[in-house]
């Protein structure tokens, strides 16, 4: 995915899945019709779960990597709400919409990876109960 919003979403599925006990639990906890998106999230899983086996360093590090990848990705406002608040507001610009869009995901993508990288082994172990 290219598109930031899609990107955080897939991010937070990643993390479920790499916090499974059971590696072929992720079918069960992950759905698509699309294969990539399918293979993207798994992928980003066992990286994740990787970096927690090797330890906190590791950890923090791929958890930023994944921040990193996040102010790579493209953000547009395509929803109708949007849109009709672009006609009304003349003054402000797409590229001022586009930059609050923006900003938003940024904060709660570093809210994310602040939580899971000092939170990991607990939420690890809640997730593992829930299976």
């Amino acid at each position: 995915g290219r598109r930031g919003w899609i990107f955080l979403e897939r991010f937070c599925s990643m993390a479920k899945v790499a916090m499974l006990k059971y590696d072929d639990d992720k079918k069960n906890v992950v759905f698509s019709n699309n294969p990539a998106v399918l293979q993207e999230i798994f992928a980003g899983g066992a990286r994740l779960r990787g970096a927690a086996q090797q330890g906190s360093v590791q950890l923090q590090q791929t958890l930023a990597e994944f921040g990193a990848e996040l102010h790579r990705k493209s953000f547009s406002t395509t929803s109708t709400c949007h849109v009709e608040k672009r006609e009304h507001e003349k003054s402000k610009s797409n590229v001022d919409a586009f930059a609050e869009d923006a900003k938003k995901v940024f904060a709660i993508m570093d809210a994310c990876v602040a939580y899971l990288w000092e939170h990991w082994a607990e939420e690890t172990r809640q997730q593992t109960q829930r299976e």
